[in-house]
């Protein structure tokens, strides 16, 4: 009997040492978990910061673009403009006359890809058009 009670004893010792490493693992992976979520954060801070400057040079180089179409003459290359997320469009007017000439498919399309609205009839979503690039 004392044989099986000495048996039980070691067992239960088997067990909490067991269960101390188990508990000391689990902190440890908690602890690590953690510094990834605090890493982690950092890194999203830094892409918004990223993001931010990039728009910020999009809009930058949008208003030079304005400038110098604004200047252009009705048959000079126009500069293309970027979205917000820094993306050109499809099938841009290559000249000001090209542009008082697109369907009415294509200004739409233009007038969506720069988030401008399609309200008014072809006339006036053309002239917000024009106003947005510069031309």
């Amino acid at each position: 009997m004392e044989n099986i009670n000495l048996q039980l004893q070691h067992i239960n010792q088997s067990i909490q040492g067991l269960r101390d490493e188990l508990l000391a693992e689990t902190r440890s992976v908690r602890d690590q978990v953690d510094s990834l979520s605090d890493q982690f954060q950092v890194f999203r801070d830094e892409v918004g910061q990223f993001m931010g400057i990039q728009r910020f040079t999009v809009q930058q180089r949008n208003r030079i673009f304005r400038n110098m179409n604004q200047k252009a003459s009705l048959f000079e290359p126009l500069n293309i403009l970027m979205n917000d997320d820094g993306k050109i469009p499809e099938n841009f007017p290559v000249t000001k006359s090209a542009l008082s000439n697109i369907g009415n498919a294509q200004l739409n399309y233009l007038l969506q890809f720069y988030g401008i609205g399609l309200q008014g009839n072809q006339a006036t979503r053309l002239r917000k058009l024009c106003a947005h690039l510069g031309a």
